[in-house]
């Protein structure tokens, strides 16, 4: 994984990153994520595993599954209705929670524990969760949805792509309005 092409994508409000990202769940070549992972600051600056100093793979590992346990089973995950996938609505991504634990620990083996790695452990871990090759893959595409994990992204992988999408703010704004009604 350590050798992939990275890329992400760091949207402005009510874009479309979501459906864009969508397009590439499947894709053999493309080591994804199910929707975004505002990881860098929202989830690893805070974590009171790393904020304590001293941890265990294992134990940010488990305080992930529980602060995106609507990622890997989309079955609670309402609000962006992936509750509802496949063509009879009665559908969802149900991710083993032990094989991803286990998975992502191989992954750690013999590496620093640190954002990067954990990061691309926790990809690696869901590709392995729906079956994926990992040997397949090219490319390392991180949804991250939020500006303020840019600086933090780019210092763990500095060579990284970037994409980053934006919208008429006229549409945003409607957008936003019916969205959050």
């Amino acid at each position: 994984l350590l050798g992939l092409t990275a890329c992400a994508l760091f949207p402005t409000g009510r874009t479309g990153s979501d459906f864009f990202q969508s397009m590439l769940d499947s894709h053999p070549e493309v080591l994804t994520f199910n929707g975004h992972v505002r990881f860098h600051h929202y989830f690893w600056e805070q974590s009171a595993c790393v904020t304590a100093g001293s941890f265990e793979a294992i134990d940010v590992i488990d305080e992930f599954i529980g602060k995106h346990i609507y990622s890997l089973k989309s079955r609670y995950d309402v609000f962006e209705r992936k509750d509802q996938l496949g063509d009879g609505h009665n559908q969802s991504i149900d991710i083993d929670l032990d094989k991803f634990r286990s998975e992502s620990i191989k992954l750690l083996e013999g590496r620093e524990v640190d954002s990067r790695h954990v990061l691309l452990a926790i990809y690696g871990a869901y590709a392995l969760g729906l079956g994926q090759d990992l040997e397949k893959k090219n490319l390392f595409f991180h949804h991250a949805h939020a500006f303020l994990d840019l600086p933090l992204y780019l210092k763990d992988f500095p060579d990284s792509k970037i994409i980053c999408m934006t919208r008429d703010p006229r549409a945003t704004f409607v957008s936003g309005i019916e969205h959050h009604r």
